[in-house]
């Protein structure tokens, strides 16, 4: 609310918005989340798509214990087609522009903002490019939840000691068996695979080899992974 040169119709709007939510936010967001879940059933139906749920969380203090269900991310590795391609058939044919699409999810975001025919049209675009690309013999086209999200790297160091610690960098081909200095992150679903302190274990560089090889979006100081910071 503080800048030395006000925009007075934002400020009212931002004031409009605080007002909407303290008056009927609790009913704005219930329906946001009906609506959303009830999406999330239909895309689960879709052929060759999964949808992550609360049933794939891994529980307190693992990392994964909470969802918003408002995001809606759909795996598509039972869909004969890369994610970005599918993404490009929605918003060309469907005029559905999701938030971003690695190389097997596509992850979209729904507000209060949305109505009935938002998501009807979500859904059915999804159904559309299913049929038209078909399904993919991928065995246990699911398995994004467990590669992606439920990764459980070794502790050795506490974030902090990690980060102040002297740091080197290497190939993440040779990085196996050392200790990271960088939060690694793929987008989807912006969730470190690995954070400072953690071990860069064989099973985590494997996942981000693959995920480099399939092109899937990854925060870190490489984002190419050519190289990753590790603690000397």
């Amino acid at each position: 609310m503080q800048t030395t040169s006000p925009h007075f119709a934002i400020m009212a709007s931002v004031d409009l918005a605080r007002r909407q939510m303290v008056l009927d936010g609790h009913a704005l967001l219930d329906a946001t989340l009906t609506r959303a879940r009830e999406a999330a059933d239909r895309l689960s139906q879709v052929p060759g798509l999964t949808v992550l749920r609360p049933e794939h969380l891994a529980g307190a203090g693992t990392g994964l214990c909470q969802l918003d269900e408002t995001k809606l991310l759909v795996g598509t590795a039972g869909v004969d087609a890369d994610a970005r391609d599918i993404l490009g058939r929605l918003n060309r044919i469907h005029g559905v522009q999701p938030e971003l699409a690695g190389a097997g999810h596509i992850l979209c975001i729904s507000t209060i903002g949305n109505i009935d025919d938002d998501f009807y049209r979500l859904t059915t675009a999804f159904e559309e490019v299913s049929a038209h690309f078909g399904r993919r013999d991928a065995e246990g086209a699911g398995a994004w939840t467990a590669d992606v999200l439920a990764v459980r790297p070794e502790l050795v160091l506490t974030p902090r000691e990690a980060f102040f610690a002297a740091d080197e960098t290497v190939a993440l081909a040779d990085a196996a068996g050392r200790i990271a200095a960088e939060a690694i992150t793929p987008y989807p679903p912006g969730i470190p695979v690995v954070m400072p302190g953690e071990r860069l274990g064989k099973d985590v560089v494997d996942l981000l080899l693959r995920l480099r090889a399939a092109g899937n979006p990854i925060s870190a100081s490489d984002p190419t992974m050519g190289v990753v910071k590790t603690v000397r």
